[in-house]
C-alpha cells in the first residue's frame, strides 16, 4: 500500500491526524537535491567547501544566493530564514547580514558561514 502526499513535510502530522493515520511504515521523500550538489564545491550548496555563493539548481536561471543576500531587505531575509530555514534567530541573522553587506558584499560560502556561526550553532 502506498499513499502519495504532495505537501511540505511540516504538514505531515496534520495530514495524518485529518485522515486518521496513526503510524507510518516508511516515508519516501524527494528532497529536491542530490548528493552531487553537496559533493561538488563549485555549486555553492555545500558548507564543506568555499565557493561562490550560488545555490542555483540551474546555473542559467535566476539570481544567485549571493545576489539575494546582497539585495533583499532585512524583512525579506527574515521571512526567508524563518519560513524556509525554520530559524528562530531569523531576525538577528538577517540584521547581521544587512550590517555586514553594508561594509562589503557577501560573495562566498565561507563569508556566509562566518556571519551565521553565532546564530546557527556552527563550530
Amino acid at each position: 500500500r502506498f499513499t502519495f502526499v504532495r505537501s511540505n513535510f511540516r504538514y505531515l502530522q496534520n495530514w495524518m491526524r485529518y485522515h486518521g493515520v496513526e503510524q507510518l511504515d516508511g516515508i519516501l521523500a524527494d528532497l529536491g537535491v542530490s548528493s552531487h550538489q553537496f559533493d561538488e564545491g563549485e555549486l555553492g550548496f555545500s558548507f564543506r567547501f568555499d565557493a561562490d555563493l550560488d545555490m542555483r539548481m540551474n546555473k542559467r536561471g535566476g539570481e544567485t544566493a549571493a545576489d539575494l543576500l546582497n539585495r533583499a531587505t532585512e524583512e525579506e531575509l527574515t521571512r526567508i530564514f524563518k519560513f524556509y530555514g525554520e530559524l528562530n534567530c531569523a531576525r538577528k541573522l538577517a540584521a547581521k547580514i544587512v550590517k555586514t553587506r553594508s561594509e562589503k558584499p557577501i560573495r562566498r560560502v565561507n563569508e556566509l558561514i562566518e556571519i551565521a556561526k553565532p546564530f546557527v550553532g556552527i563550530s
